[in-house]
């Protein structure tokens, strides 16, 4: 009897070791880390008093983001806990959480429901433990799910970042859409060859992504453009969305679409590819990742055709890449495009600078109203829309509902030689001379410029498009002859235009710039 006292007076007399405190933000170490899939980060803020933590869990893959936040009650037996598994209906969740050394724990979760897939059964098994430095957690964990096991070993570490960035990992698999929907066809402008065309990017991911750059290459891997930072995002359109502060930020299951225009020395390429790299702004050291594809072949070279109008002097107006032409993304008949993708608004002015006498609320003021407009090359009309009354000058009402059918106003579509269409818009009503199904000739009057439809004062808008009217894709083209004369520095004040005149210079198949002031033949 005096002996068991005395052992049990040396147990109590002997103090047990402080358990750790396992508080901090601890980041996975992937290289450390094993039977994980590619890409996937894992961190951790732990906040622990006695035998009560709080874990907030990050989960970034590939596919998606997770947050999960979690309470582990040590050594208070077996807990009811809410279910976190995504698309789980759980009908039984349980955990029970215990220290099983001074550094180490034990948490195990039982999880029964419904899944998408039928009846589900989990066990999640995790042991952690601290290293002996408190510099280092490894979390071993053990995962059956209805049968199927999985186990991985996870290193994770509080230690600052090194500041390097992470290398840019390819990922084939990475759920992003990657499309060019309409293959450049090259054409000449500002004495280069020119590329116009849209890479859309779906994200099929859950969780946001960041568009951080795009690279296009040729064939052969060559480098041909390349845009990041505030010069993508100025190509950036989000279709569906009002406004948004961050256009390179795309959140599951939306698009963004960059509208791309540069030049190429020589020749065109034969085919396209390209790079897109995207980061994860919930991951804060997960490599960003490349996608490579959206490989398209180049069409042949841009129609050449003669001018839509007679001599001069002619403004081209909103046209480039900035442009509401360019960037007019339109879903008809069930399909998204961009029918006026090169369309260009003719102005005129008179020798002496002016665009319109007087007050400019007057159509005939303006020195464009009733000008002819005529055929840029042999061909059938294909279209025509007459009796749309004119606008006010200056108004926001136009005098029609606009609609697809009455926003390019009085209108001739003239169907050329390789089936795609010229749109003559806004014309005078009563003016148009030919009808559906007549044959005309290069340089043939087809009406006059007028205001009519979706304009706010006289111009012609002239594009060319697989469709009439505004149906189709827009197509570009080049003049086989115009005269630059002057080149606009600003928008007219009191009907007098505003820019500057230079020595004429003769252009031979381009398309003219956004700007120029140019002269055809004729009159």
């Amino acid at each position: 009897m005096r002996r068991l006292c005395t052992l049990v007076m040396l147990f109590a007399a002997t103090p047990l070791c402080a358990r750790v405190d396992f508080s901090g933000r601890w980041s996975l170490d992937a290289a450390r880390s094993t039977g994980l899939p590619p890409g996937f980060e894992q961190g951790l803020v732990v906040e622990q008093a006695g035998d009560s933590m709080k874990v907030k869990t990050t989960l970034i893959t590939d596919n998606g983001d997770r947050i999960v936040d979690d309470v582990y009650a040590l050594g208070a037996g077996e807990q009811d806990v809410p279910a976190q598994f995504p698309g789980v209906a759980a009908k039984v969740s349980k955990r029970t959480a215990r220290w099983t050394g001074e550094r180490t724990i034990e948490v195990r979760d039982h999880v029964e429901g419904d899944s998408p897939n039928g009846p589900l059964t989990l066990d999640i098994a995790r042991q952690w433990e601290l290293s002996a430095d408190g510099k280092a957690l490894v979390i071993e964990q053990d995962l059956n799910n209805t049968g199927f096991s999985n186990h991985s070993h996870r290193v994770l570490t509080q230690s600052a970042a090194s500041g390097a960035p992470a290398p840019v990992r390819t990922a084939r698999m990475f759920p992003v859409d990657l499309q060019v929907p309409v293959p450049p066809t090259p054409f000449r402008a500002g004495g280069k060859t020119q590329l116009v065309y849209e890479v859309h990017a779906t994200s099929l991911r859950l969780g946001d992504l960041e568009w951080k750059r795009l690279d296009v290459l040729d064939g052969d891997g060559r480098e041909l453009a390349s845009y990041a930072g505030e010069e993508l995002a100025a190509l950036l359109t989000r279709p569906g969305i009002a406004s948004i502060a961050a256009p390179q930020r795309i959140a599951g299951g939306t698009s963004a679409v960059a509208f791309l225009w540069f030049a190429v020395e020589g020749p065109a390429p034969a085919t396209l590819r390209h790079r897109a790299t995207f980061g994860i702004p919930a991951s804060a050291t997960a490599a960003d990742r490349a996608v490579e594809g959206a490989v398209v072949a180049v069409r042949a070279p841009a129609l050449v055709l003669g001018p839509p109008v007679r001599g001069g002097d002619w403004i081209a107006r909103w046209t480039g890449n900035g442009s509401f032409h360019r960037r007019g993304l339109m879903a008809v008949d069930g399909g998204a495009r961009i029918s006026q993708r090169f369309a260009i608004d003719w102005n005129c002015v008179t020798r002496d600078d002016r665009e319109w006498n007087g007050a400019g609320d007057k159509n005939e003021q303006y020195t464009v109203f009733g000008k002819d407009v005529i055929a840029v090359a042999d061909g059938v009309v294909g279209r025509v829309v007459d009796g749309i009354p004119l606008n006010q000058p200056g108004s926001m009402n136009p005098a029609v509902t606009v609609g697809i059918d009455t926003a390019a106003g009085d209108s001739v579509s003239l169907r050329l030689a390789d089936g795609s269409y010229a749109l003559y818009a806004h014309l005078q009503p009563g003016s148009i001379v030919v009808k559906e199904g007549q044959r005309v000739r290069r340089g043939d009057r087809l009406g006059k410029a007028g205001n009519s439809g979706n304009a706010t004062g006289p111009h012609l808008h002239f594009h060319v498009s697989s469709g009439p009217g505004l149906e189709g894709e827009g197509m570009p083209y080049v003049f086989d002859s115009f005269t630059v004369v002057g080149t606009e520095e600003g928008m007219p004040e009191e009907g007098k235009w505003k820019g500057k005149r230079n020595e004429p210079r003769e252009v031979h198949g381009e398309l003219p710039a956004e700007h120029m002031l140019v002269r055809f033949a004729g009159e």
